[in-house]
């Protein structure tokens, strides 16, 4: 027996060990860098562009002509958020749209109706006018209108915000009351413009108001998904055997 070692290897068609452990063939990591960034790049391109189109889409929305003769309801909410918005739920309380009018989101140093008066410039009805002060975001109005409706009993809201801020409001709303009817009041804005994309102002707006409504439809989409599993653990339940009470005849 020689006293050199001899290499760790099989002959034929069998698997050769120093192959394994050859410097030429060995794991390349930054080939293998090279090629996760590509797909990641690729990834994010049509991430990017699913994302334009989206937006333009939501412009369009933003845009949608909506119907001139505005249903009745039993109340009216308004999202504060500019002085056109409060005229506009006014006009329509005014009108007999609804019974009583939720201002949501209201500034906590207008303590009453009168104040509130005083900072519009114009007077307020004495009557059927509730300010909401809990509210400091969309998320908040729709909680806010939420808790108002099932105070008075109202199944259907008529709601009144901005045109590019009525999407969101709608999804957060439907969120929070999935049983109440919603009617649309948008209030015509200077960002929803035919050529928004031409203004840095409304692109911005738009975009920015884009990204919060996917974030509200994911919530609304996480909530509808708990709801449904709730309602199924729920049904499981009530058709599980109920046990005997008393004892049974082998007992007796």
């Amino acid at each position: 027996m020689s006293g050199k070692p001899e290499a760790l290897c099989c002959t034929g068609n069998v698997f050769d060990v120093k192959s394994v452990f050859d410097p030429e063939s060995a794991f390349d990591p930054e080939s293998v860098m090279a090629k996760v960034l590509r797909v990641l790049s690729a990834a994010l391109g049509v991430l990017g562009g699913v994302l334009a189109l989206g937006l333009v889409a939501f412009a369009g929305l933003v845009q949608t002509t909506w119907p001139v003769d505005v249903p009745s309801a039993d109340g009216i909410v308004v999202l504060t958020g500019g002085d056109e918005r409060i005229t506009a739920g006014l006009e329509q309380l005014a009108e007999g749209r609804g019974r009583r009018l939720l201002i949501s989101g209201v500034n906590p140093s207008n303590k009453s109706t009168g104040d509130l008066s005083r900072w519009l410039g114009e007077a307020l009805p004495a009557c059927c006018i509730d300010l909401g002060y809990r509210a400091q975001n969309t998320i908040g109005n729709a909680d806010e209108a939420r808790d108002w409706a099932r105070t008075w009993g109202y199944r259907s809201l008529l709601v009144v915000t901005s045109d590019f801020h009525m999407a969101r409001s709608l999804t957060e709303f439907r969120r929070a009351m999935p049983g109440i009817k919603l009617i649309a009041h948008p209030v015509a804005s200077r960002y929803a413009q035919p050529q928004w994309w031409a203004s840095r102002s409304s692109a911005q707006m738009l975009a920015a108001e884009y990204m919060k409504f996917l974030a509200s439809k994911v919530r609304l989409g996480a909530s509808r998904m708990v709801g449904a599993f709730d309602n199924l653990m729920f049904a499981e339940r009530e058709v599980l055997p109920v046990p005997r009470s008393g004892r049974s005849r082998r007992d007796s």
